[in-house]
C-alpha cells in the first residue's frame, strides 16, 4: 500500500499499471457478444436488411436483457465514417 507521503505522480502510476494489468480500461461493454456479431455479419453479406438482423438478435445480460440491439455500428466497416 501506498503511504499518504508518497509523489502524487508515483501513486498515479502505481493506480495506471495496476488498472492496466486487470485490463480495466474504461468505457461501456460491448452489448453485442463476439458469436452474435459474426452471425450478424453472416446475415449481412447474405443479403439480409439490418433491421431484420437486429430482430434476430438480442441482448443477453444487463438492463436490456432479451431487447433487440442497434447493431449498425457493430456492423460498421473499420476505418469508415457514419
Amino acid at each position: 500500500m501506498l503511504s499518504d507521503e508518497a509523489d502524487p505522480e508515483l501513486i498515479a502510476a502505481v493506480r495506471r499499471t495496476r488498472r492496466a494489468k486487470a485490463a480495466n480500461h474504461g468505457g461501456r461493454p460491448a452489448v453485442i457478444d463476439p458469436d452474435s456479431l459474426i452471425y450478424a455479419r453472416a446475415l449481412r453479406d447474405a443479403g439480409t436488411p439490418v433491421p431484420k438482423i437486429a430482430g434476430k438478435l438480442t441482448i443477453k445480460t444487463g438492463n436490456n436483457a432479451s431487447h433487440h440491439p442497434s447493431v449498425y455500428r457493430a456492423l460498421a466497416v473499420p476505418g469508415t465514417t457514419t
